[in-house]
C-alpha cells in the first residue's frame, strides 16, 4: 500500500551468498558492508516510489530505521523486500525472541521511502546503538 511517497511492505531477511562469503573477510570491511546494505525489491514497487536502479531507500519499522541501496529483483513478489542478515537488518527486527531464542526475521511490516542519504558506516551504526 502506497501513501504519499512511501510504501508499506513485508520484510524478509535471510542469508545471501555475498553476505555469507564476505562475513569471513570481516564485518567492518567494504565487501561485507556492501553485501548487507542492500534491499532487493520488486521493480514495480521501486517504480511506484520513483526509485531508480542504484537509488537509496529508507526503511522504517517500529524497532528502528536504516538507509540501504535498492536493487530491483523480478524474483521478489510485489509488496515484499529482502535484506541479508547482518547489522542493517538487525536494526529493523524486534529484539524480543518471545521465548524461541530467535528474533522474528521474516514477515515484518515496514515502510519504505526514497532517500538521498547513503547507508551508514557500520562502525558508526554500532556506536549509535551503544556498541564499541
Amino acid at each position: 500500500m502506497s501513501c504519499s511517497g512511501r510504501l508499506k511492505i513485508v520484510l524478509i531477511t535471510g542469508r545471501s551468498i555475498k553476505q555469507g562469503r564476505s562475513k569471513d573477510t570481516g564485518k567492518f570491511f567494504d565487501e561485507y558492508r556492501e553485501a548487507i546494505s542492500v534491499c532487493e525489491m520488486n521493480p514495480m514497487d521501486m517504480e511506484a516510489l520513483g526509485i531508480a536502479r542504484g537509488g537509496y531507500i529508507d526503511i522504517s519499522s517500529p524497532y528502528g530505521s536504516v538507509t540501504v541501496l535498492a536493487t530491483p529483483s523480478p524474483d521478489i513478489p510485489r509488496g515484499v523486500a529482502f535484506i541479508p542478515y547482518g547489522m542493517i537488518a538487525n536494526m529493523l527486527i524486534p529484539p524480543d525472541t518471545e521465548g524461541t531464542g530467535m528474533p522474528r526475521s521474516k514477515g515484518l511490516e515496514v515502510w519504505v521511502t526514497p532517500s538521498v542519504r547513503r547507508p551508514q558506516d557500520l562502525r558508526s551504526l554500532v556506536k549509535s546503538v551503544g556498541g564499541v
